[in-house]
């Protein structure tokens, strides 16, 4: 088995090789290829270490669960929320503009 990325940071973080771990925080931040990314964040994040440990079933009922969250309500208080934001002006507009942009991301 091979170590994950996420696992090699850690050993570098507790040896003090900090430079090698700004490496790695520089290279990802530059970009990981799409062919890559989904196995990269994986392994980063060390989520890879539990996708074994549980099925596909497992992970049907978690997005079943996460869609009866998912309501007329839920809906609802989010145009209420974005169109809130618009009612008093902040002092950084593209602050306002992410907010919108993540809200509308959410959906």
């Amino acid at each position: 088995d091979r170590m994950r990325l996420g696992e090699l940071r850690l050993v570098w973080l507790q040896r003090g090789e900090t430079a090698r771990v700004k490496e790695l925080e520089e290279l990802l931040k530059g970009g990981v290829p799409s062919s890559w990314r989904s196995r990269v964040w994986t392994d980063v994040a060390l989520s890879s270490r539990l996708q074994g440990q549980f099925s596909d079933e497992d992970y049907l009922a978690l997005l079943e669960r996460g869609n009866r969250l998912n309501s007329c309500a839920t809906e609802q208080l989010q145009e209420d929320v974005t169109e809130a934001g618009t009612w008093e002006p902040s002092t950084d507009p593209a602050l306002g503009i992410r907010h919108l942009h993540r809200l509308r991301a959410a959906r």
